[in-house]
C-alpha cells in the first residue's frame, strides 16, 4: 500500500479545523492524508505534528502565535483565505447603500472580510467592523450598534459567526466561513506531490460548486422568465385597468385596459398623477371614486410589500362605472337564483269566485311597485300568494326573501333585516354581514307575522320604507335600498294600534294595496280541487308515480262539511294521514271520518268547561244553560273577539295558566325569561321573548295581568276568573 504524504491543519478553533479539513478532503483527499490539530492550549510551547507539511489557518496575529509553537524544522505554509463566492448572492437581501455591521470573532477578520468585499465591488453598502473582544475606542459607533446618524443598525453580515451578531439587529446575512484559496491548494500539492498534473484536477474540483451555481441560476432565470411571461399575460388580459408605480409615481407596468381608460398609449415612465389627478396619493392605499377625462371611475391602491425590495411600489386597479354596473347586475342575478320565488299564479288552486277575485286583484297589484299587506288566517297561503305576485312583477329576476318577524328576538330580527358592521357586537362576523334589505335590493321582501314585530323594529322599518335607505347595526353610514315589501298577518292590526302595539304610520305604509284571503270555510268550492291537488302531489313525491287519484262522493261531502280551522295546512295534514294509511283508493271516507271525529272529540274536550259553564265567547248575548256569566264577560269577549287566530287565543290562555301556577305556588311575580321556560316545560309551547311581550301587553290591556317594573308579571283576579272558566 502506497503511503500518502501527510498534511497537518493547524488552527486555534475546532470548528475552523473541521471546516478546512472537510474542504481539503473534497479537493485533494484522495492523494494526501489530512489531519487536524487544535492549537488553543496556552500550555503548548513546542509542537511537532509529525507531518510532511503544516497548513496554518487564521489571521496574521493568530497565525504568528501558531508558527511560534512549531519546531524550527517543521515545514509550513499560511492559508490564504477567500470568500465563498457561491454564497455571495445572499447579500442581495440588503438594499443598496445600506449601513451594515460586519461581525466576526476577531476584529482583524472583520476588517479582512470588508476589504475583500470592497475589492469585489458588486454591492454598494457601507460596512462597519465589529467583534465582541475589540476595544470600544477602536470600533466606535459599531460597538454601540448605532449607525453614524444615531439610528440602530438594521442589517448585519457575518462570515460563519451568526451567534456573535447583536440580537437587536433584525436582518442577519451569513456568507459562511472563508474558503482555502485555490493558490494555497496549489502550493500544498507542489510541496507534497511535486506533480503539476494535479493542478488541472484540483481546478476542476474547485470550480464544481460554481458550475452547479451557474446551472442553478440558469434554471432560476428560466423560471423567472416564465413567471414574468405569465404575469404579463395575466395583467394584459385583466378587464380592470392595471398600473404599477413606484414611490415617485412613475408608471412601471400597465395593461391595455389602463390605456383605454386613461386615453393614452405611451404610459411607461409617465407620472400617475398626470392621469389620476393631484388628489391621487399612492402612499395612501385604499379605494375611492375619482374623475378621469370627465368620467367617474373606481380605483383601488394597494401597497406591494416584497422581500429584498428597494423602495415601495403600488398596484393601482381602475374600474369604469360600466364594469361596476355589470358586476352589480351579475351579483343580483346570482342572488336571485339562490333566493328565487318558487310559486306562480298558476300554482294557486281554486274554483270559488271569492278566491278568483283575490287572485285577480293580486295580479293587478303585481304590476305596481307599491307595498302590499296580505291578511288571512293561519294556513290560507299568504306566502304562496306573495311569491306569485313577485314572479308576475317587474322584479321577478331579482331576489325574493322571506322572514318571520315573530320567530326571532328583537336583537336578532334587527341584525337579520338591516345587517351589522364588523365588531358591532360579540360574535359578529369579520367584515360584518349584509341584512335582508341589502340582499333583496331590487327585489321583494316578504315580512310574515308583521303584527309580532317589536316596536323598536317598527320604527326602523318605517324609516327604511320612507327614506329608501337603511343603517346597519353598529354602522355610521346609510345604504340606499330598492325593496318592495309584501307583509302578511293573521292578526287585527287595527286593534293592535288601539292597544299601542302597532304603529299607525307603519300600518298605512304597508297597507297601500290590501289583500284579504278568505278562509276555506268561506270558499268550500275550493276544498275538493285543493285536496285532490295536494293528494296527487304527495303521491308523485312519495311513490314516484304520475297516477291521478280521485275522491269518492262520500269523502267530498265529509270534507266540504268540515270547518277547516287550520285551512290549507290542515288539508295537507289530512292528505299525509291518508297516505300513511294507504287509504287513497279504498276507505277514503272511513279514514277521513275517523280523523275528523278524533279532532272533534279533542276540540270538545278542550272547550267542555266553556260550553257547560259560560256562554260562547265568540257569540256574546246567546242564552246558555249553567251558571251566570262571570263579571268579566266583557273582557272575555274582548280577548277572543280581538284575536282572529285560534292559535293566538290558545297562547294567551297558556300564559294565564303559567301565571296562575306561579301564583298558587307562592311565587306571584314571574319574568319573561322564566315565563318562556315554563311555557316550554309545562305547556310544550315555544315562544320568543318578543312574542311573549306582545301577548302580555294584550292581556294587560284586558285587565288580566299586571306588571311591576323590572320584577315581572302577575295574575289579576279577572285573569284567574277567566282561566277558571276556560
Amino acid at each position: 500500500m502506497v503511503k500518502l504524504p501527510v498534511l497537518a491543519v493547524l488552527a486555534i478553533k475546532e470548528e475552523l479545523i473541521e471546516w478546512n479539513c472537510a474542504q481539503l478532503q473534497e479537493l485533494i483527499g484522495d492523494s494526501i492524508e489530512i489531519r487536524g490539530y487544535s492549537m488553543h492550549d496556552p500550555r503548548l510551547r513546542m509542537f511537532d505534528p509529525k507531518a510532511d507539511l503544516c497548513l496554518v489557518v487564521g489571521p496574521k496575529d493568530l497565525a504568528a502565535r501558531i508558527i511560534a509553537m512549531l519546531r524550527p524544522d517543521v515545514k509550513y505554509i499560511v492559508k490564504e483565505r477567500s470568500l465563498d463566492l457561491v454564497k455571495l448572492h445572499l447579500l442581495q437581501q440588503i438594499p443598496e447603500g445600506s449601513d451594515v455591521l460586519m461581525v466576526n470573532d476577531v476584529y482583524l477578520n472583520s476588517l479582512e472580510v470588508i476589504d475583500e468585499l470592497n475589492k469585489i465591488t458588486f454591492h454598494t453598502m457601507k460596512m462597519y467592523p465589529y467583534a465582541p473582544d475589540a476595544p470600544l475606542a477602536v470600533q466606535g459607533d459599531a460597538a454601540a450598534y448605532r449607525r453614524p446618524d444615531g439610528s440602530p443598525f438594521q442589517y448585519a453580515v457575518t462570515a460563519g459567526e451568526p451567534h456573535l451578531v447583536p440580537p437587536e439587529i433584525p436582518v442577519v446575512v451569513d456568507i459562511g466561513y472563508r474558503q482555502i484559496n485555490i493558490m494555497t491548494v496549489a502550493d500544498i500539492l507542489r510541496c507534497l506531490k511535486k506533480d503539476q498534473s494535479m493542478d488541472s484536477m484540483v481546478g476542476i474540483r474547485y470550480m464544481r460548486p460554481f458550475a452547479n451555481l451557474s446551472m442553478m441560476m440558469a434554471k432560476k432565470n428560466r423560471e423567472v422568465s416564465l413567471l414574468q411571461a405569465q404575469l404579463a399575460s395575466v395583467i394584459a388580459n385583466m378587464e380592470n385597468g392595471i398600473l404599477l408605480v413606484n414611490e415617485s409615481q412613475e408608471i412601471l407596468i400597465f395593461n391595455e385596459s389602463a390605456q383605454k381608460i386613461l386615453g393614452e398609449k405611451a404610459l411607461l415612465g409617465r407620472l400617475a398623477r398626470e392621469f389620476l389627478g393631484d388628489e391621487f396619493l399612492p402612499d395612501n392605499p385604499g379605494k375611492k371614486f375619482i374623475h378621469i377625462q370627465g368620467s367617474l371611475v373606481y380605483i383601488t391602491v394597494t401597497e406591494i410589500v416584497a422581500s429584498f425590495q428597494v423602495g415601495k411600489c403600488y398596484l393601482i386597479s381602475i374600474e369604469s362605472m360600466e364594469q361596476l354596473q355589470n358586476i352589480g347586475w351579475d351579483y343580483q342575478k346570482q342572488v336571485s337564483q339562490a333566493n328565487k320565488a318558487r310559486y306562480r299564479f298558476r300554482d294557486i288552486i281554486f274554483r270559488s269566485q271569492a278566491m278568483g277575485r283575490v287572485v285577480e286583484k293580486a295580479w293587478s297589484f303585481a304590476k305596481s311597485n307599491a307595498n302590499i299587506l296580505i291578511t288571512g288566517e293561519s294556513g290560507t297561503g299568504k306566502e304562496l300568494l306573495a311569491q306569485a305576485i313577485h314572479n308576475a312583477s317587474s322584479r321577478k329576476m331579482a331576489p325574493f326573501l322571506a322572514i318571520n318577524c315573530g320567530a326571532l328576538t328583537e336583537t336578532l330580527l334587527e341584525s337579520e333585516l338591516f345587517g351589522y358592521e364588523e365588531g358591532a357586537f360579540t360574535g359578529a362576523k369579520k367584515g360584518g354581514k349584509k341584512g335582508l334589505f341589502e340582499l333583496t335590493h331590487g327585489g321583494t321582501l316578504f315580512l310574515d307575522e308583521i303584527g309580532d314585530t317589536p316596536r323598536n323594529i317598527q320604527v326602523k322599518l318605517l324609516r327604511a320604507l320612507q327614506e329608501k335607505e337603511i343603517l346597519r347595526v353598529g354602522g355610521n353610514r346609510t345604504i340606499p335600498v330598492d325593496v318592495r315589501i309584501i307583509a302578511a298577518t293573521n292578526q287585527n292590526l287595527i286593534e293592535l294600534q288601539r292597544q299601542g302595539l302597532f304603529r299607525q304610520d307603519l300600518y298605512y305604509r304597508l297597507n297601500t294595496l290590501p289583500l284579504t284571503i278568505p278562509p276555506l270555510r268561506q270558499r268550500r268550492e275550493d276544498i275538493e280541487p285543493l285536496f285532490v291537488y295536494l293528494m296527487n302531489k304527495a303521491i308523485s313525491r312519495q311513490q314516484k308515480t304520475t297516477r291521478q287519484m280521485k275522491l269518492s262522493p262520500e269523502a267530498i261531502v265529509l270534507l266540504e262539511n268540515h270547518s277547516w280551522p287550520g285551512n290549507v295546512r290542515e288539508l295537507e295534514n289530512m292528505v299525509a294521514y291518508l297516505l300513511s294509511l294507504g287509504a287513497l283508493d279504498k276507505g277514503q271516507a272511513a279514514a277521513i271520518k275517523e280523523l275528523l271525529a278524533v279532532g272533534e272529540r279533542a276540540e270538545e274536550t278542550g272547550q267542555e268547561s266553556i260550553k257547560t259553564n259560560q256562554p260562547d265567547i265568540n257569540q256574546p248575548g246567546t242564552n246558555q244553560r249553567g251558571p251566570k256569566q262571570p263579571p268579566q264577560s266583557k273582557n272575555l269577549h274582548s280577548l277572543t273577539g280581538h284575536f282572529s287566530s285560534h292559535q293566538m287565543k290558545a297562547e294567551c290562555e297558556a300564559i294565564l295558566r303559567v301565571l296562575l301556577s306561579a301564583k298558587n305556588s307562592g311565587i306571584g311575580l314571574i319574568g319573561r325569561g322564566d315565563l318562556q321556560r315554563c311555557l316550554r316545560q309545562e305547556e310544550e309551547l315555544i315562544l320568543s321573548l318578543d312574542q311573549i311581550k306582545l301577548r302580555l301587553n294584550a292581556l294587560r290591556s284586558f285587565g288580566y295581568v299586571e306588571a311591576k317594573m323590572g320584577k315581572g308579571h302577575y295574575l289579576l283576579a279577572a285573569g284567574e276568573e277567566y282561566i277558571a272558566h276556560a
